[in-house]
């Protein structure tokens, strides 16, 4: 459907899938646009390179990537990524980047916390939330970020934003106008919290092999 504009893509999403239901036909359709796969899809596989990266329901995927690739492939916009390390002071185990510090549950990660491992931490739009605008978290850490780009989308705004070197991205529900290069303080998410091994980018939710997955991104 990529060379249709956007109004009639969205109306052929909703056709098509209206019609397998109908014909209750098992259908695979090959797509590059993620969101026509979370849209008509009861089952997702996501490839790389000939290989399969992860196969599971829509909220499967979305909910629980594995690997640093499939996290940013799946969801719009991509998930946000951030530099790190975890560390392990006072008995307290945190992530830890420039601009960024988020305390760990150990026992929410099937692989080993270990200090100084370098990993990747991953956050979704909308588990960085602007103060006033949005639910808030139970469990949150307050940051200052600096804007540097909006998106008007109507009933929401998406915020560009930079957290010391790493770049994110927010959204930002019953929006106002921001101005560039506002500083503004934000409610993340601790329980949203991904990591990703640094070398082998699997997902530490999991208890992985420590060998280089299948649809590492970059490869």
């Amino acid at each position: 459907l990529s060379n249709l504009d956007a109004k009639l893509r969205n109306q052929m999403r909703v056709e098509i899938k209206r019609l397998q239901r109908a014909l209750g036909v098992t259908t695979i359709y090959v797509t590059h646009d993620q969101v026509e796969a979370m849209t008509l899809a009861d089952k997702i596989v996501v490839m790389n390179d000939g290989e399969i990266a992860q196969a599971g329901t829509t909220l499967e995927v979305f909910e629980n990537p594995r690997t640093k690739f499939v996290t940013g492939f799946i969801g719009s916009p991509q998930m946000s990524f951030f530099d790190g390390h975890v560390r392990h002071k006072g008995g307290a185990w945190t992530f830890e980047c420039e601009g960024l510090s988020i305390p760990l549950d150990p026992s929410g990660f099937g692989a080993p916390l270990e200090e100084g491992r370098p990993v990747w931490g991953g956050l979704r739009s909308e588990d960085i939330v602007p103060v006033g605008h949005g639910l808030q978290p139970k469990n949150q850490i307050s940051v200052d970020g600096v804007i540097t780009l909006t998106e008007m989308l109507g009933n929401e705004n998406l915020l560009f934003g930079t957290l010391g070197p790493n770049q994110f991205v927010s959204r930002m529900q019953q929006p106002r106008l921001v101005q560039q290069n506002e500083q503004m303080t934000f409610h993340v998410n601790v329980d949203r919290l991904h990591l990703f091994d640094r070398e082998t980018e699997l997902n530490l939710k999991f208890k992985n092999e420590k060998t280089s997955p299948k649809g590492r991104s970059g490869e």
